[in-house]
């Protein structure tokens, strides 16, 4: 029975949210997903890789944005 309880567990670990990823994070990252589709482009292309690095940091570390404006 504890085998089972202990598996029952471990398969709802996989459901719960996890306390690392913050909702900055989630929101970056469906940005850039989203500049990724609009322009049928590949990531790979320089100006939609700079646009979207800049809309992430601007979200995740607005304080680091003018110095990632500089180096851009």
């Amino acid at each position: 029975m504890k085998e089972l309880i202990a598996g029952l567990k471990k398969q709802q670990s996989v459901f719960t949210s996890r306390p690392d990823i913050s909702a900055a994070d989630v929101k970056a990252s469906y940005l850039t997903a989203n500049d990724i589709a609009l322009a049928s482009k590949p990531y790979c292309e320089g100006e939609i890789v700079k646009t979207s690095i800049l809309k992430a940091a601007e979200i995740m570390c607005s304080e680091k944005l003018k110095f990632l404006l500089i180096l851009a």
